[in-house]
């Protein structure tokens, strides 16, 4: 993953979870996914193998296209001083 400073906060994918909540949606193929979010299969595939951090068009699309989900579901946000983190993680700490 591509950051320019590890103490800054980053938005990372959850992968597990963004396929699981695709997948209920009938979408099994990076391509198919693209296509439902509206953007690019290579900003879909370079998010899922963490060769980049979701950006905020891949962000906005997929909490506009999933809208049974929250942020924190299939994203997270890491480094700086505290992570979020889902609320079912948070609550077994």
């Amino acid at each position: 993953m591509h950051r320019n400073n590890p103490t800054e906060p980053t938005v990372q994918l959850r992968t597990d979870q963004f396929r699981r909540h695709a997948e209920k949606r009938g979408l099994t193929t990076d391509q198919e996914v693209a296509e439902h979010l509206g953007v690019s299969r290579t900003t879909v595939m370079r998010a899922l193998n963490g060769q980049h951090p979701p950006g905020e068009r891949l962000i906005a699309a997929t909490l506009a296209a999933f809208t049974d989900i929250k942020f924190e579901d299939v994203f997270q946000v890491v480094g700086g001083e505290q992570a979020v983190r889902p609320a079912a993680e948070a609550a077994a700490v």
